[in-house]
C-alpha cells in the first residue's frame, strides 16, 4: 500500500479550499503515491439545483485538486489553461466523496492532468482533464503572501501540514 503524506493547507481565503473563506470546502489533501488525494462533502454554500451540488462548484474543486498536485508532485505551480469538465450524474449535497488527481504526461511547461470525483464506493461522478501550465511562484506573488509561505512550508517538509 503506497503510503499517504499530508500536504499544507491553502491560503485561508482561498475560494475552493481556503479555511477562512465561508464559501469554501475544507479540503484537507494528501499524497498517496502518484496522486493526490481529498474527501469532500458540498454542503449549502455549493447548491445549483436544490438538492445537488452546482456544476461549477464541482469544476472548482477538480481545478484545485490538480492545482495542487503539481505543487505536491512537482514542486512547482501552475495556472490552469484548460479544464474540461465532464459530469457523468449529479452529485446530492451532504455525501461525502473523494477525489483524486495524476499527472498523465508533461512536456516542458506543459502538464496534461485528471482528476475524478467519485463516491464513497468509487462510482464516478464527475471527472476533469487539464492543462496547465508552470510558473514560478512569484507569478502569483505581487506582494509577499501566503501562497510563498505555503511553498515555502512544502520545500521545507513542515511536519505541521494539516490539523
Amino acid at each position: 500500500m503506497d503510503e499517504e503524506r499530508p500536504l499544507p493547507d491553502h491560503p485561508p481565503e482561498c475560494y475552493a479550499c481556503g479555511t477562512g473563506n465561508p464559501a469554501s470546502l475544507p479540503l484537507k489533501f494528501r499524497e498517496v503515491g502518484d496522486r493526490v488525494v481529498t474527501e469532500l462533502t458540498f454542503g449549502p454554500t455549493q447548491t445549483g439545483a436544490p438538492a445537488f451540488a452546482h456544476g461549477g462548484s464541482i469544476a472548482t474543486m477538480l481545478d484545485d485538486t490538480i492545482g495542487t498536485l503539481l505543487v505536491a508532485k512537482l514542486e512547482q505551480a501552475g495556472v490552469t489553461a484548460k479544464l474540461e469538465t465532464n459530469y457523468k450524474r449529479p452529485v446530492m449535497l451532504n455525501e461525502p466523496m473523494r477525489i483524486e488527481g495524476w499527472i498523465e504526461r508533461r512536456e516542458g511547461r506543459k502538464v496534461w492532468s485528471r482528476a475524478e470525483l467519485r463516491d464513497l464506493e468509487g462510482e464516478l461522478f464527475s471527472y476533469a482533464i487539464g492543462l496547465f501550465v508552470l510558473v514560478e511562484a512569484e507569478h502569483f506573488l505581487q506582494e509577499v503572501g501566503p501562497a510563498e509561505l505555503w511553498l515555502e512550508r512544502r520545500r521545507r517538509g513542515d511536519p505541521g501540514l494539516g490539523r
